[in-house]
């Protein structure tokens, strides 16, 4: 019944902006796209219907209403970026299927010692490093089972105390952070860095590339982990009397478990080395007055090659190799079934928009409405855009979020003669830093089915991590970027 009301009241919204007389200065198609960009929004902010099927409206609505054509509203839904993040999706369901996430993560942990506050930063360094390539949903699933694993180990072996509590609830929420956080670095880590590059090429036909974009979030992702992991083992949930002799027992116990490197890992694990080196060192790459030449250079199609091209490349030849177990390949089809393809699909519906945006000049009568925040100072309007979107993502999905409000901030961008990059960048990023509530991302709800930590020890721990990632973005873009 809750569903019905909500499906009702985007339907009303939609007819609303359609038939009443006003936004005089707005053409029939803006109206159209607005009208259509505010159903979507009711229906992906409150679940009404999948987000998936949401995503699909644009391809009925705007050639219904004259926006645009079938074939005009149709390439967005096989944009590039889909597939890069579908050839991320499928090199992580390799890297999960022969287990050498448990491999990097555990190599981590040990490397870096048995103290209890090291086992933490362990585990976010392996947490942070995986969700850099893969999706942070996909990374929490894997991590989280591992620290259980050892929770559990420590249940069995050390006396249960405070601060052995507190160990786990700081592992716990270390674990969902750290995939929130390590996202922020690279295009693939998190949709809304993918929704970013694609609306941005839409709207402005300039592409942020993968090392582009990892110049901008790889250090702001080293910096919010660093005060991650302070807070949590300092002044979050402090511990201090575990015994450390035992810690390393435990941890050389579940080094040993893995036995060997197979065979399988071993191409994974090149799989997964080539195509990063890929990414990162397609396109020139800029060192003050240096310029080292990327390996697209190489070809006489240069401009053809995209990091999605890397992407599918890597991803296609995991069904090419075969296994040494059974007689299938690396990858089979049906190891496809784990593929979150309404995702997918949120990029495709969110890239639709997009385009009917830029077609109906929306973003030009969106600025114009809004025109007055921009004679703010550009660090308040930096701030205010992080917050913005700090809080409404800690109750909505980020991706459903950052689709909505880009083509909304880069009207106000034009308008105010800035940089479009100058309000994007930070909206993105400010989408994924909600810490505070199971709702906010995937990993903050995945940790919360672990039964160790309560919305109280979330929202405790979040609001600082909110509090730094905002000021920390804000001085970061307007000083540094």
């Amino acid at each position: 019944m809750k569903k019905l009301t909500w499906i009702l009241a985007g339907l009303l919204l939609f007819v609303i902006i359609l038939v009443i007389p006003c936004c005089h200065t707005l053409s029939h198609p803006g109206k159209v796209v607005l009208a259509t960009t505010l159903l979507m929004a009711v229906w992906w902010l409150t679940d009404a219907i999948p987000m998936g099927a949401t995503a699909l409206v644009p391809l009925f609505i705007f050639p219904l209403f004259g926006v645009m054509s079938a074939k005009k509203v149709s390439p967005p839904y096989a944009d590039r970026h889909i597939f890069l993040f579908l050839g991320g999706l499928i090199i992580a369901e390799a890297i999960q299927k022969w287990n050498l996430h448990k491999r990097i993560a555990v190599s981590i942990v040990n490397f870096l010692g048995s103290n209890p506050r090291t086992i933490i930063l362990g585990f976010m360094v392996a947490t942070a490093f995986l969700s850099m390539w893969m999706s942070n949903t996909a990374t929490t699933l894997m991590m989280m089972p591992i620290g259980l694993a050892i929770l559990a180990s420590f249940g069995e072996k050390l006396e249960k105390s405070s601060d052995l509590l507190n160990f786990s609830k700081t592992l716990m929420l270390s674990i969902a952070y750290a995939a929130t956080i390590g996202g922020i670095a690279t295009l693939v880590g998190t949709p809304p860095n993918l929704v970013l590059a694609g609306m941005y090429q839409k709207l402005f036909h300039q592409q942020i590339t993968f090392s582009q974009w990892f110049a901008i979030g790889f250090p702001i992702s080293i910096f919010m982990l660093i005060f991650a992991w302070i807070y949590m083992v300092y002044f979050g949930f402090p511990f201090k009397n575990l015994p450390k002799e035992r810690i390393k027992e435990i941890i050389k116990s579940e080094k040993e478990s893995l036995g060997k490197m197979s065979y399988e890992e071993k191409i994974v694990l090149t799989v997964f080395i080539l195509v990063a080196i890929g990414w990162i060192t397609r396109s020139d790459i800029h060192i003050g007055n240096i310029t080292l030449k990327g390996w697209a250079d190489l070809f006489p199609y240069k401009k053809f090659i995209k990091d999605s091209t890397v992407a599918m490349l890597f991803a296609i030849l995991l069904f090419l190799i075969p296994s040494k177990h059974g007689e299938g390949m690396i990858l089979d089809w049906k190891d496809m079934k784990n593929i979150p393809w309404e995702v997918l699909f949120l990029f495709g519906g969110g890239f639709a928009l997009a385009k009917g945006f830029e077609e109906s000049k929306l973003t030009v009568w969106v600025g114009q409405q809004l025109s007055f925040i921009t004679h703010l100072h550009p660090i308040l309007l930096i701030l205010i855009v992080v917050i913005t979107l700090e809080i409404v993502t800690e109750f909505t999905s980020n991706t459903a979020t950052t689709t909505i409000m880009l083509p909304i901030l880069a009207g106000i961008a034009q308008l105010g003669h800035l940089n479009p990059l100058f309000l994007l960048v930070p909206a993105t990023l400010g989408a994924s830093s909600a810490f505070m509530l199971p709702v906010a991302t995937p990993p903050n709800a995945i940790v919360m089915g672990s039964g160790v930590i309560e919305i109280k020890d979330m929202a405790k721990a979040g609001v600082w991590l909110d509090i730094f990632a905002a000021i920390v973005i804000t001085l970061y873009i307007y000083f540094l970027v």
